[in-house]
């Protein structure tokens, strides 16, 4: 799935360049949101953007709270995991949801990437 995701945003990045990712416990989790976002809880996503040329941003995934939200969204963990890497990799190519018009593109590119990695598209 990852090799596939390189491939369908390979076109948006002008040069070479790396993103991470990991998933981490809650509790790292939890820490981080409150490091980084002043927020005393765990969230399924945070995205770093660094728009570096050797390194384009983290994406930090907490491994339980992607569970809940898979399960609240009644999908597959396999799926909302790719939703919200894909998410991470939209915000590290400048994509934000900070207004409804700003939000519509992002989703209309994240439901691309879902559809091309043959994934039901996003509700």
């Amino acid at each position: 799935m990852l090799k596939q995701m390189e491939e369908i945003f390979s076109k948006d990045f002008t040069e070479p360049t790396n993103i991470s990712l990991a998933v981490v416990n809650e509790e790292t989790g939890k820490k981080l949101n409150r490091i980084y976002r002043g927020k005393d809880e765990a969230t399924d996503i945070l995205t770093f953007v660094y728009g570096d040329r050797e390194m384009a941003g983290d994406i930090i995934l907490c491994h339980k709270k992607v569970g809940e939200r898979a399960k609240k969204e009644h999908r597959k963990i396999q799926e909302t995991f790719a939703h919200l890497i894909i998410h991470g990799v939209c915000h590290i190519l400048g994509y934000t949801h900070k207004n409804k018009k700003t939000a519509a593109q992002m989703e209309k590119r994240e439901q691309r990437a879902m559809e091309k990695l043959r994934m039901n598209p996003l509700n």
